[in-house]
């Protein structure tokens, strides 16, 4: 698939859900796709259970490049492993020009580097200019758990202002 007007680059860490949707997706249209990790990939491996692991494998073996965030010099015994994770959030809002969201909109229960985290820090302005510092835009799609009832505003769409400061 040619892309008249540049190459989309999709970053994802590939995690169950809706990460490895979205990998599956720019898998599908060509696009490249890039996995930053929270962790090497062998100490990430151990985050996914059996039914997980083969298809993590997959994108990961179809991913254009991947790589751990932060340095994989760093020990990940020494730290807790929420660390990585939002580490792993900070990387991803800094390097993209479009965050899109694929969650729930549950802020009661929110997990360091999780997406309502991510979606978090980007809206906040923590990593608000890309580094080619263009505006991120956030864009989420409401994506309720099953069973739960379809909220009437499905799609919301929250572009931080320019020149907000970090």
């Amino acid at each position: 698939a040619g892309f008249p007007f540049g190459e989309i680059v999709v970053l994802s860490a590939l995690a169950k859900g809706a990460d490895t949707l979205c990998a599956e997706a720019a898998i599908e249209t060509g696009c490249t796709l890039i996995a930053p990790l929270p962790l090497t990939a062998k100490e990430y491996r151990k985050d996914f259970d059996a039914n997980d692991l083969p298809v993590f494998e997959r994108l990961l073996a179809a991913a254009n490049d991947y790589f751990p965030i932060p340095s994989a010099k760093t020990d990940h015994q020494a730290v807790p492993r929420t660390y990585f994770y939002s580490q792993l959030g900070h990387y991803i809002i800094s390097h993209c020009h479009l965050l899109l969201a694929l969650w729930d909109g549950d802020e009661r229960d929110i997990q360091p580097g999780g997406t309502a985290d991510v979606v978090r820090m980007a809206l906040e302005g923590l990593s608000a200019k890309t580094l080619d510092k263009a505006p991120l835009s956030v864009i989420q799609l409401v994506t309720p758990k099953e069973g739960a009832e379809l909220p009437q505003n499905l799609l919301t769409f929250n572009r931080i202002p320019e020149g907000r400061k970090i």
